[in-house]
């Protein structure tokens, strides 16, 4: 319990830092680096995911994302708002079971959460 609010403690202050960072307009030349870092954070656990949610950061590197033309900038600042989306983000799942020599696939979207697997493996447990 105490080093899970030590690592909130610890989460709160990194991100704070890259996000101040990246809120300045006179530390722009910085911003590449406080992304990168911000990355590698977020990789680290859930405490840093919330508190970059907590603090907003998705709408700061938004308006980040509609001024910046370098490829690289925009790929890690969209894998950041990613992992502060959650599994909303991703892109579904694809399940493929078979009967009979049928195929059947299943494509879910990202909001499924595997139910159309579920059911599917619910019916071939009881169909056979």
């Amino acid at each position: 319990m105490e080093s899970d609010f030590l690592e909130l403690l610890v989460a709160n202050e990194r991100v704070g830092q890259w996000l101040d960072i990246l809120m300045d307009p006179f530390q722009r030349s910085r911003h590449k680096f406080a992304i990168s870092e911000l990355r590698q954070d977020l990789q680290r656990g859930s405490s840093y995911i919330e508190e970059a949610n907590r603090l907003g950061v998705t709408q700061v590197l938004t308006k980040l994302l509609a001024n910046t033309n370098d490829e690289n900038t925009m790929d890690a600042v969209s894998r950041i708002i990613a992992a502060c989306s959650g599994p909303l983000a991703c892109g579904g799942k694809v399940s493929s079971f078979v009967y009979d020599n049928i195929a059947v696939h299943i494509r879910e979207g990202a909001l499924g959460d595997g139910l159309g697997a579920k059911v599917w493996s619910v019916c071939n447990i009881l169909c056979r």
